[in-house]
């Protein structure tokens, strides 16, 4: 939106492991990139142009719920799965653009990196900065055998730090890191989500997941947001910015 088409040029790439069909559109500030499924339904939308130029002001704060409208509707163009109850909104670093995240709670746990939608907009214009879409996830039954202590135990072997200053929490992960044992890589490519406890050292940048099944580590790492562990996946049409 807004940008002067000058070098139009479009790249087809169809990936081994999925029907992602990318989609790269080129103008005099950057690139739109947009990525559809096999059915056509779009998976993400990633406009480097507006990064680039400089987008319009609002002279008002924009309250949450005018800012939830915008987002839904663009999300009522689209095909979005249901279930998404979980909705988070952040202001972020750039000026007059939010952050939206929805996930699902499938079995009454937070999942991340599964079915949900993930948009960077700017509300009074409808400018979409960046939009991607995941669906056609489902999730193993709960099987809780590793304690949260036990696993706040393995965070402090791994990293150091007061046992009451992790927070470990359980939720379903997409695990797509190549070091994870194969019976966690298997689930990834058949996109089932496992439920992993979440820990992060309060104060410091530290995390990592374990296997609540198994207890074993699936991704570690300093200064590692859920984003950058996600980041460790192939790359299956994911939008990294």
């Amino acid at each position: 939106p807004g940008a002067e088409l000058s070098d139009a040029r479009t790249s087809l790439t169809v990936g081994e492991d999925t029907p992602a069909t990318p989609i790269r559109y080129w103008f005099r500030g950057g690139y739109v990139q947009i990525t559809f499924d096999g059915r056509g339904d779009l998976i993400t939308f990633s406009n480097e142009a507006l990064l680039n130029e400089k987008l319009p002001r609002l002279k008002k704060d924009y309250s949450d719920a005018e800012a939830w409208a915008a987002m839904d509707a663009v999300l009522a163009k689209l095909a979005v799965p249901e279930g998404l109850t979980e909705r988070e909104l952040v202001r972020t670093y750039m000026p007059d653009v939010i952050e939206y995240w929805l996930r699902p709670r499938p079995n009454g746990y937070v999942a991340f990196g599964t079915d949900g939608v993930h948009c960077w907009l700017q509300p009074w214009t409808g400018a979409v900065v960046f939009l991607k879409i995941d669906s056609g996830w489902t999730y193993e039954p709960p099987d809780i055998n590793v304690t949260k202590e036990e696993a706040v135990g393995t965070a402090v072997a791994m990293f150091g730090g007061a046992p009451e200053n992790w927070t470990c929490e359980p939720m379903y992960w997409a695990v797509g890191n190549l070091e994870a044992p194969k019976e966690v890589q298997n689930l990834y490519e058949k996109k089932i989500a496992r439920l992993c406890h979440f820990l992060r050292l309060e104060g410091g940048f530290e995390c990592l997941l374990v296997d609540t099944k198994t207890g074993r580590v699936l991704d570690s790492g300093p200064d590692a947001r859920p984003y950058k562990l996600l980041g460790n996946a192939p790359n299956r049409g994911r939008v990294v910015y």
